[in-house]
Parts: structure tokens; sequence; C-alpha cells
């Protein structure tokens, strides 16, 4: 890389996009590490969202806006956003390389969630002089581990650019959002009946709402890094009937989100890996009594914001619930 494009790199990254952690996600407390498994029976408890998920955040929002307009206009909206905007954009921006870039090394994937991790407000900060000096330090820093182990077009992408096509990124993430805009009552029942690529994309959706937003330790995201190159669309091809049996690549994709029941607590596992769009509730304005043999059964465990699981009466659903819905469902949510 030339002494120009160097500069313009180090440039980009301190005017518009990140701040650097230099811990380790090997070097996390144990302690920290939950054991409770969120598999038990349906037992009529009132479900509340965890403190380490963020509730109403706009991030997709404020990607989205962005980030469909032209090449060239994008740095100016940019510019004048909230610093509290900018910081989710960039953490957005960050986290869909792991949708994008599958085959990122280990070393690779921690340098960009430290950045996810620590990047704020405060990074994007002008009149606070301690702030700016800080974040020029922690920009250079980056920059130089960055060109270290990615290629320098790549570092770049990554780190410093707001171009590019975002077209496809721009499509998933409003499908999302366009889903959470539904009462929460009836967005399980509209992913059911959703295209395997469709199911495939609203998740994928999810965990990089919650990577780039939840308070969650490095082990955690690491984690939920580890889930994407298993999300293939077969894996989302859930069986039709009792008699048939989960594919290969579902049964893949489970066993291994299994192993999160000791990194997060039972809450957030289900808000991450089970729950639509929980950190984003609407409710329905008049409940729809349903005769008891008409309705779908809709939870197994936990329902969500305002309801409770209880064992009422329903027909069993062959998918719906579970790790990504693609378990039977076997009790019904009933509205507090």
């Amino acid at each position: 890389m030339n002494k120009k494009n160097n500069l313009a790199l180090y440039t980009l990254i301190f005017v518009g996009l990140v701040s650097l952690f230099t811990s380790s996600i090997s070097a996390q407390n144990p302690d920290s590490i939950k054991s409770e498994s969120p598999t038990k029976q349906c037992s009529g408890e009132k479900f509340v969202i965890p403190e380490s998920i963020s509730v109403g955040n706009n991030a997709f929002g404020a990607f989205i806006k962005v980030m469909s307009l032209p090449q060239g206009k994008r740095q100016k909206e940019f510019s004048n956003l909230s610093n509290s905007d900018k910081a989710n954009i960039f953490k957005v921006q960050l986290a869909l390389n792991f949708i994008k870039r599958p085959n990122l090394t280990r070393e690779q994937k921690s340098l960009i969630l430290d950045a996810i991790s620590t990047v704020s407000a405060d990074t994007y900060s002008k009149e606070n002089p301690a702030l700016k000096v800080k974040s020029e330090r922690q920009a250079q820093e980056l920059q130089t581990k960055a060109l270290a182990i990615f290629p320098p077009n790549e570092a770049h992408e990554i780190f410093a650019s707001m171009n590019g096509d975002r077209s496809i990124e721009i499509e998933i993430l409003k499908k999302y959002e366009d889903m959470l805009s539904l009462p929460t009552s009836l967005r399980k029942k509209t992913i059911r009946e959703s295209s395997p690529t469709e199911k495939n994309n609203y998740w994928k959706s999810q965990l990089i709402y919650h990577l780039a937003t939840a308070n969650l330790s490095l082990v955690q995201k690491s984690f939920i890094t580890n889930v994407f190159p298993l999300m293939t669309d077969n894996s989302f091809l859930f069986p039709v009937a009792e008699a048939q049996s989960k594919n290969e690549e579902t049964k893949t994709l489970e066993a291994f989100i299994s192993k999160g029941f000791e990194l997060f607590s039972k809450e957030e596992f289900f808000t991450i890996f089970m729950g639509y769009g929980l950190q984003k509730p609407v409710f329905e304005k008049t409940l729809k009594e349903e005769n008891n043999l008409a309705r779908a059964c809709d939870c197994n465990w936990v329902c969500g914001w305002g309801q409770t699981c209880t064992s009422t009466s329903c027909a069993v659903s062959t998918d719906g619930c579970g790790i990504f819905g693609g378990s039977e469902c076997s009790s019904y949510c009933l509205n507090n």
C-alpha cells in the first residue's frame, strides 16, 4: 500500500469509523459463563428480557437509511447523524462481515469483534479533546493490526469504507425490519410459512442485530460468529410431517447451537436463538379468541413480552419452536 492510500485508510478510520479494543476472546472471565439450560418445559413463568439485550435499538434503520443513498452521498448523511447513530451504523457494518466473509480466520474475527465491542458514541466525539486524541491513537493501532492480518484492500473495505454495493445487505435487513413491524403473535406464523432462504436470512439478521447491539461478552459473540457458516438454506428445510426426520444440516446446526446453553443465560439464549424479534414487541390492539380445537400451539418454554406459555390444549405443530424454529410446538401463548 503506497503512502497516499495508507493515509487515506487512516483518515477514514479516524473520521468515520472505529475504536480498538485490545483484550482477547480467550481471556474472558469463566465466571461469566452460565450453565442453566433454557429448554425446560412450559411452566407458566413470565419472560423478562435480559439487561444485556438492546431493546428498540434503531441500528438497522440507520444503516438502511445511509447505505441506501448513492455512493458519494453516504458520507455526508453519516456526518449529520448523532454520534450514537454513527456508532450503530459502524457496528452493523462490521457485523455483516460475518455473513459476507464466512472463511475469516480466528484472528480476523477477533479483531472485528474487538471493534464492535468498544466503538461507541464517544468514538465520534469532536468536542472533547481527550476523547479525540484517544480515538486517533486507537485508529492508528487498528490500522496497524488490520494491515497485518488482512490484505490492504480488504482491510480498507471492512474498517474504512462506506462505499460499494450494499443492496443485498439492505434487502435482508429491511425484510427483517418489516417482519418486526408485525404484531409479535403473527411473526412466528409468518416465518413458519416462509421459504428456507427467507428463514435463513431472517435468523442471520437477528444474529447480526445482537452482535451489533447487545452487551454480550466476547466469548458469547465469538460463539455467534461460528454459527453463520452452518446456516445453509437446507438447514432451514424443516419436516412437514411428524414421521419425517430433520436433515443432517439441520441436525448439525442445532447441535452446535445447543452448546451455547453453557455460554448464555436461558433468557439470552431464548432471545437470540429462539425468540422472534423480542427486542421490538408489537402488540395486537384486540385479543382474538380462538376455539381450543382450532388454534395451533406456539410455544414450549416461554413466549416473550406480554404473554405466558401454558399447557392449554392446542394443535401440535411440526415446527415453529426451539432453536431457529426448527422443532414442534406443544403449548400455547396466552396474553397476560
